[in-house]
């Protein structure tokens, strides 16, 4: 067995040299693997709390008593809202049902426009499945302590759902919407004073359950942007950028 065989960290040395790197130029690359590792992780963990959202659809009709900035709507007028909420964030279980604190909401009611909802502790989605005491799917909105709101009955749903973690589906069959004292207020953001839901009307009801695949908070986005590019700056400061260059040729002769 020869000299340098004896020896592996040697052999290390030389094979280092024949490919012409120095212990400076492999560190450095090794950074930039770890950078790319992170940069990985980071666009990961992003994606993941994109899709975590979702968002209760629903469409259907107000009674003229219901009132918008104090004036009352005087007709059965056609609405749609979209409220986001994390479905892995219950606040509040009862069996076959599942309530959950709306991070957003947007609604558009006709011949008024669209108006921004301002979040707060009464304003909550609900679901539930026929596993609750009512023996229906439903979705709706609810205060804190569930004693203002209004649920939308259904016979079925396109995808079963667990109502204290669900996933997109679509309520099929609408039979009547359940509430409890009215009314149910939400604070309207913009000088729009807040919406005092009095009474429904019609009898064309939709309601869904929908992913959220981006952030629903462009500041979200941002954060993981800026988190990502904080690492690169990092990185770059400590001199990653030249691993970047062609390594400088060692001479292989003796010492």
């Amino acid at each position: 067995m020869n000299e340098v065989s004896k020896h592996p960290h040697k052999t290390k040395a030389v094979e280092m040299q024949r490919r012409g790197l120095r212990p400076e130029d492999v560190m450095r690359r090794r950074k930039l693997l770890r950078l790319v590792i992170v940069g990985s992780m980071t666009a990961s963990a992003c994606s993941s709390t994109q899709a975590a959202d979702l968002a209760l659809d629903i469409t259907g009709d107000f009674g003229p008593n219901t009132t918008l900035g104090g004036t009352a709507l005087g007709m059965n007028t056609s609405y749609s809202f979209h409220a986001v909420f994390d479905p892995s964030n219950e606040v509040f279980h009862m069996p076959g049902a599942g309530i959950f604190p709306v991070k957003e909401f947007a609604i558009t009611i006709a011949g008024h426009g669209t108006f921004i909802g301002i979040p707060n502790s009464d304003l909550n989605a609900v679901v539930v499945d026929p596993n609750y005491h009512l023996g229906f799917y439903g979705a709706g909105l609810v205060d804190l302590t569930a004693t203002a709101f209004f649920l939308q009955q259904y016979s079925t749903v396109s995808l079963s759902f667990n109502p204290a973690s669900p996933t997109p589906t679509t309520f099929i069959d609408y039979l009547g919407t359940a509430h409890g004292a009215f009314p149910y207020v939400i604070p309207l953001a913009g000088g729009a004073n807040a919406l005092a839901i009095y009474d429904f009307a019609g009898t064309v009801f939709t309601a869904s359950l929908v992913s959220v695949p981006e952030p629903s908070s462009p500041s979200l986005a941002i954060l993981c942007i800026l988190a990502y590019l904080s690492r690169v700056g990092a990185s770059r400061r400590s001199g990653i950028r030249s691993a970047l260059r062609p390594p400088r040729p060692t001479p292989l002769g003796p010492p």
